[in-house]
């Protein structure tokens, strides 16, 4: 079984370390402990604790108020070793995750003095641990979903898209033929409590074909659809009306054809949610097609310097706004955008029309460019996009 698994990890542990380990959970009861008898001389150390069924709220009030150290514990990456004033003796704790309270593993030097190759085993420990607790959650969490661990070993990328029965995987799956959104919500970004159960059963009744799961600590859903039928407006507002009542951020991706490619709509739709929620500071829902521009544009500017690649007109436009404190750079943009239309694009930058055909006027006396050419007025909006960082 799960549990028994850890067991035999801090039986194993305490073995090579030769020191009694324990395990606590999230409320510091004792989840698991290992104690060879035969060479153990303060012993009762440990029986204490085991009697009690963990760490008492006392004895770790006590630590903390004693040791500088251990105030550090659950948000340190590496074991941290403390005398314990209680029991007397060093003890090497190192929590199961920095990033959330899974708990505790503490080695207590009994037998043999604690050396570097202790921290190192400690942590190969803590991550085999933290490893099974993920698994143990995703399980508890995705039970009666027969394709919840077909899905997260594409998401782990355990499946070899290569080695692939395409046809075999549809046969058996019907439900993957069609074409799939894959729709992530972000819990950890609401500022009230998300009950996962009740949005996913939500879900159910808006798209009854949709597959979910719980992965990641994020709510992912696949949402299936018939052979090109993609996602109308009618849907997506929906989906929209539903994050906002329920105070949800969700990221929606681009429209994906073969579900052994899901992962990368996975990450769409978490950039989506990264993207969204930094320009709009609000809940709701965001779709990547709104912001791959941005995503693309991120990913280049990585690994390449930017003004190198851009329109050279467009850079002299922008130095020259930036010297006179003009917008001309963007209202070409925009103009560009809008088709040449000069009253939507009047719209879009609140400006009368009249006033963005004096400024195309203007910039056209400050640049060349030809605006009938479609692949330079490409280029020209790209470089803007690339050179403003949005």
């Amino acid at each position: 079984t799960n549990s028994s698994d850890i067991n035999e990890m801090v039986k194993h542990a305490s073995l090579t370390l030769r020191n009694p380990v324990m395990v606590f959970d999230e409320g510091f009861n004792l989840s698991a402990y290992y104690i060879n008898r035969t060479d153990v001389n303060k012993l009762h150390t440990i029986q204490d604790i085991v009697a009690e069924g963990g760490l008492t709220k006392e004895d770790f009030s006590a630590l903390q108020e004693t040791d500088r150290h251990f105030r550090n514990l659950f948000t340190s990456t590496d074991p941290i070793c403390i005398f314990n004033p209680e029991s007397q003796i060093n003890q090497m704790m190192c929590a199961v995750s920095p990033y959330r309270n899974l708990g505790l593993i503490v080695v207590n030097e009994l037998v043999k003095p604690f050396d570097d190759t202790d921290l190192q085993f400690v942590r190969l420990l803590r991550d085999s641990i933290h490893d099974q607790l993920q698994k143990n959650e995703f399980i508890r969490n995705n039970v009666g979903n027969s394709y919840a661990f077909y899905i997260k070993d594409l998401l782990d990328e355990k499946v070899s898209i290569s080695n692939v029965d395409q046809d075999a995987l549809n046969s058996s799956n019907p439900g993957f033929l069609a074409m799939q959104y894959c729709l992530v919500i972000d819990p950890s970004r609401s500022n009230e409590l998300v009950n996962s159960r009740h949005i996913r059963m939500e879900l159910e009744v808006i798209f009854p074909d949709v597959k979910h799961l719980l992965y990641d600590g994020k709510i992912v859903c696949l949402i299936c659809q018939e052979k090109d039928r993609y996602l109308d407006k009618k849907e997506i507002r929906k989906l929209e009306k539903f994050c906002a009542d329920n105070n949800l951020y969700g990221g929606l991706s681009n429209v994906c054809f073969r579900v052994t490619e899901i992962r990368s709509f996975y990450q769409q739709a978490l950039q989506a949610i990264e993207f969204g929620s930094a320009t709009i500071h609000s809940p709701g829902l965001f779709s990547y097609q709104d912001y791959h521009a941005k995503h693309l544009i991120q990913t280049f500017s990585k690994s390449e310097p930017t003004d190198a690649y851009c329109h050279p007109q467009m850079r002299l436009l922008l130095e020259y706004d930036r010297m006179h404190s003009s917008s001309y750079a963007e209202c070409l943009y925009q103009w560009l955008l809008c088709e040449r239309n000069a009253r939507l694009a009047g719209e879009a930058l609140n400006m009368h029309s009249n006033t963005v055909n004096y400024y195309i006027k203007k910039i056209r006396s400050l640049i060349h460019f030809d605006p009938d050419n479609p692949k330079e007025r490409q280029y020209l909006i790209f470089s803007y996009e690339l050179l403003s960082k949005f």
